[in-house]
Parts: structure tokens; C-alpha cells; sequence
């Protein structure tokens, strides 16, 4: 916070303006569709560029709306695609 430079200014004006756009707008749960909570993840050996650690994704839908999501490097490295999908499961 201390270090911050004029393009980190211009970052945190255009982030604002982005938000300031969309006050209107937000998560729409259509009451007719089913109350079912799913979710969905995926891996991908080796794909982080720095170190052969796999990537993992997921998200949560509730009816048609996704109510959570992340995208992270694993701690641990996998030997195979199998292994990182269940790192990832996990």
C-alpha cells in the first residue's frame, strides 16, 4: 500500500468505474428452475508455467447462477493427469 505507482492508480480508477457500471446488475435466481446445487472442477497437469504443479478450477452453481469459484496451483506435484484430477476432487 505504501509502493504504489500511477498505473496502480489508474488500475484502482478503472476498477472502480467497472463497479459503479454494474450496481444495478447482479446474481438473478430464477425460482422456477430446480433449487440443485452443483458443482464442477477440473485439472491440468504441469500446466502452471514456473513449476510442474498442476492447476485446479471449480465452481458452484445454485440453479443457474455460479455462487462460488476459485482457480489455484496445487501444492503438490501430480505424476499424471488421474492424480491431479483427484488432487483437484479432493
Amino acid at each position: 500500500m505504501s509502493g504504489y505507482t500511477k498505473e496502480h492508480w489508474m488500475d484502482v480508477k478503472r476498477l472502480l468505474r467497472y463497479v459503479k457500471g454494474g450496481v444495478d446488475s447482479g446474481v438473478v435466481y430464477d425460482k422456477c428452475a430446480p433449487g440443485i446445487l452443483q458443482g464442477f472442477s477440473d485439472a491440468d497437469r504441469a500446466g502452471h508455467y514456473e513449476t510442474p504443479r498442476p492447476t485446479t478450477g471449480f465452481m458452484f452453481m445454485l440453479r443457474v447462477a455460479a455462487v462460488n469459484w476459485a482457480f489455484n496451483v496445487q501444492r503438490t506435484v501430480a505424476l499424471s493427469t488421474i492424480e491431479a484430477e483427484y488432487i483437484a476432487l479432493c
